[in-house]
This record gives structure tokens, sequence and C-alpha cells, in this order.
């Protein structure tokens, strides 16, 4: 069995070139990843600060996967590109030892000579979903006593929890153009 190349290739399509970046970071191929990133990449994770260049991005990933122990999985619902851009619509997991946390997840990402150059996660808030130990994927309110219905928080970090898009919860109604 061969091993996939590590960087781009003169096939790779833009749009090979971003699903084989998603591969890597579901991987924790952090090096992987980065092969595949221009050095003036922007990584822009709407409402956080911009990350500037294809090391410090690299630094943030591996401070997720090694440091804090973290995980990465996603599932794409839709990818289209032309010419060089490429958009994916994706529920993004970051996992967190028993925590799951996912997030509707617009990806832009502009793909030249086989590199990504700027790079844009734009999620809907109040898409978060909850999965913690046992109860992972169950829906329902927090079973922790004085915690507000639909929200949690872990290690001081809080999430704003809703039904997956589809299943009646209020931003769906939202989604649809009705009022509450």
């Amino acid at each position: 069995m061969t091993e996939a190349p590590r960087g781009p290739t003169s096939d790779s399509s833009p749009r090979e070139t971003v699903e084989s970046f998603l591969a890597a970071l579901k991987a924790s191929d952090v090096e992987r990843a980065g092969d595949l990133l221009s050095e003036d990449v922007a990584y822009t994770n709407v409402s956080l600060p911009t990350v500037h260049g294809s090391a410090s991005v690299q630094r943030l990933a591996r401070a997720f996967f090694d440091r804090a122990g973290g995980g990465f999985d996603f599932y794409l619902h839709r990818i289209v590109a032309q010419r060089s851009t490429v958009l994916t619509e994706r529920t993004d997991v970051l996992i967190l030892g028993p925590v799951r946390m996912q997030s509707w997840v617009c990806g832009v990402f502009e793909v030249r000579d086989g590199r990504m150059r700027p790079l844009a996660r734009l999620l809907r808030l109040g898409r978060h979903h909850r999965g913690v130990g046992p109860r992972a994927g169950r829906r329902g309110p927090p079973e922790r006593a004085g915690a507000a219905a639909g929200a949690q928080t872990a290690g001081g970090v809080g999430a704003q929890l809703s039904h997956p898009a589809g299943h009646g919860g209020q931003d769906d109604a939202q989604d649809r153009g009705h009022a509450h």
C-alpha cells in the first residue's frame, strides 16, 4: 500500500485539495494539512481573530490536537467548486475528551497552485449540539441541577444548544421565515 502524496500535486483540483485538507485534519495530521496551505494563508474563524501564515495556522492546529488532546471530524453536506474557489456546507465536530461539539459550518476556500490561501469558517451560532459521555447524541435538557434549559457549560466554556436542522427547533422556524 502506498502513502498518499503529502503536498499538492499538479493533478489535484481545488475541490480535491480541500477534501484532502479536511481528511488530514480528521486524521489529526497537521503536517499533511499544512502542506496544503500557502505561506500567506489567512484562516478566519468568524468571531475570532484571523490567523495569518501557514506556520501560525499549524501551531494553532497542533495546540488543539496535541496539547488539548482534541480531535476533529466532519460531515460534508455539500461541496461546490468554481475555478479556484471551493465552498463547503458541513457539520464540524470538535472533540475534547468525552465532549463532542458539533456546529454547522460554511467553509470558503481559495486554492491556487494546489495550496489554500484564505480560509474562512462561517458558523451559525445557535446550531451547537452537545455530546458528553454516555448521553452523547441524545436530546433533552442538561441533567445538571441549576443548568438553564438549552445551555450547558463544560470547563468554563458555554455552548448554546438547539435541535439539529430539520428537527423542529426554534432555529428551523426562523430558517423557514416563520415568526415565533
